[in-house]
């Protein structure tokens, strides 16, 4: 079958149906004056109203589908204009998240990845401060070490310079004749010989 459909001014359409014969079988027009559906046979001057072919009764489902579908767009429209809202809410939530300035809080208790590198950035400027400063104090106790190094060796040296003083003076007051005391034990301060000459 083969449906044509023609306009026939502002307000008629001129339907032919075809079924397979030669030339037109029915024609349909809407009646510009009642608005009805109507037919006529192939070759007839006289328009027929269509049973039930009322515009309203005709195209009445078509209508109640296109309001259904004009809800439905609105409903979505509505919907997508949430959407929308809800996205740039959640993009600039997502841009402080990223960027929001060092020790300000995104949420109570919770900062953005900017704050966290700004802290890891400081952290890692203190300790190097705290590196230098602990290679400064190693550097102080290893010289410390050294002069105590030192002044043991210098210490060792004088005590061997004063026992050979020690000795050197034993021998001579030994050669006088006169009483050498051993000052490292205790002693009887009577016994002190009198060193006067």
């Amino acid at each position: 079958m083969k449906v044509q459909i023609r306009p026939r001014g502002p307000s008629s359409v001129k339907l032919k149906f075809t079924l397979g014969l030669p030339g037109p079988i029915t024609e349909f027009r809407v009646n510009p004056t009642t608005f009805v559906i109507e037919s006529r046979p192939a070759g007839s001057s006289t328009w027929a109203a269509v049973p039930g072919g009322s515009l309203d009764s005709i195209i009445g489902p078509y209508r109640t589908d296109a309001q259904a579908a004009a809800s439905d767009a609105s409903t979505s429209a509505t919907n997508a204009a949430a959407s929308d809202a809800a996205a740039l809410v959640s993009r600039d939530r997502a841009a402080e998240w990223s960027d929001k300035s060092y020790n300000v809080e995104v949420t109570p208790g919770r900062y953005s990845a900017y704050h966290w590198a700004s802290v890891s950035y400081n952290n890692s400027v203190q300790a190097g401060v705290h590196k230098d400063a602990a290679a400064a104090s190693a550097g102080n106790a290893a010289t410390s070490e050294s002069n105590v190094a030192s002044g043991v060796t210098i210490a060792t040296t004088q005590a061997g310079i004063a026992t050979a003083a020690a000795t050197q003076a034993t021998a001579w007051a030994t050669a006088l004749g006169l009483q050498v005391l051993d000052f490292s034990q205790p002693s009887d301060p009577s016994s002190v010989n009198d060193w006067s000459l």
